[in-house]
């Protein structure tokens, strides 16, 4: 690794991996004061239960048996659950307490904890999801091992991540070459409860899933964000500037449209467990 563009970021000098070395406090009171909860649902609920219902559709191609088991990792309001629930035997897993409260509140078959704690030894499943989770994990050398070990053969294994080569996080860097930072720091999710710890590409991702035993058996990008919700995206951890937060919001819904033609900022991976 080199030193990046902060001094937290990093990138690979072989690949287009990035790492930082930002903290995770999802259960401080401070860092969670941090982000409007009410403006973040807002921000995120229409185009995640849109991207969630095509990903459900994809993984019954992918296991067609009816009540198949599956675990959603970081499984946050459960709105992935909620979905997958009607064809699949399904769990969430979700570390922040009070979301995990609310989301199990509502019926919602949803663990508090970390994976791979939360899970019995020997509990096994024909489905492990994590759904813009992954890139939050410290140790995922460790989680995908931890993947392997509970799923059954021939499992499969779901990563919904954020993608290195998407516009809106190329053009972030590009602007922080400029000297304005905002923008990076903002894909970086810096200061928030969870913060990003890598950025891969398909590729660099790949590379670490199949060293652990899985193949890779389908690809795919899926919207990163829509005209509904984006004022809140970006209001959800404002800046003090208001006035900044919508420069920020008129350049995102510019570079929307551009969005569609290129690379997307999220991207599916699928692979298979190998016996």
């Amino acid at each position: 690794m080199k030193p990046g563009l902060l001094a937290w970021h990093f990138s690979c000098a072989n690949c287009d991996y990035e790492a930082s070395t930002l903290a995770p406090r999802i259960n401080e009171l401070e860092a969670r004061a941090k982000i409007d909860e009410s403006q973040r649902e807002a921000a995120l609920h229409e185009i995640r239960l849109s991207n969630f219902s095509r990903l459900v559709d994809d993984i019954r191609l992918l296991v067609p048996e009816s009540g198949a088991s599956m675990v959603d990792v970081g499984s946050a309001h459960g709105w992935f659950v909620e979905i997958a629930k009607r064809y699949f035997q399904v769990i969430g897993i979700e570390p922040d307490e009070e979301i995990a409260q609310s989301a199990t509140a509502r019926g919602l078959p949803i663990r508090h904890g970390f994976f791979p704690d939360a899970l019995v030894d020997g509990e096994k499943f024909r489905v492990i999801v994590f759904n813009d989770v992954f890139e939050h994990i410290r140790d995922v050398d460790d989680v995908v091992v931890a993947c392997r070990m509970h799923l059954v053969d021939d499992g499969l294994l779901v990563l919904n991540l954020p993608n290195v080569q998407g516009l809106y996080y190329r053009i972030s860097k590009f602007v922080a070459r400029l000297g304005v930072t905002g923008p990076f720091r903002r894909m970086w999710q810096e200061e928030l409860p969870s913060p990003h710890l890598h950025y891969f590409s398909a590729a660099s991702l790949k590379s670490l899933v199949a060293r652990h035993g899985f193949l890779l058996e389908r690809l795919e990008e899926l919207p990163a964000a829509s005209v509904r919700g984006l004022w809140h995206r970006v209001r959800y951890a404002p800046s003090p500037n208001v006035l900044m937060d919508f420069v920020l919001f008129v350049g995102a819904l510019i570079v929307l449209p551009l969005s569609r033609l290129t690379s997307s900022d999220t991207v599916v991976l699928f692979f298979r467990r190998a016996s």
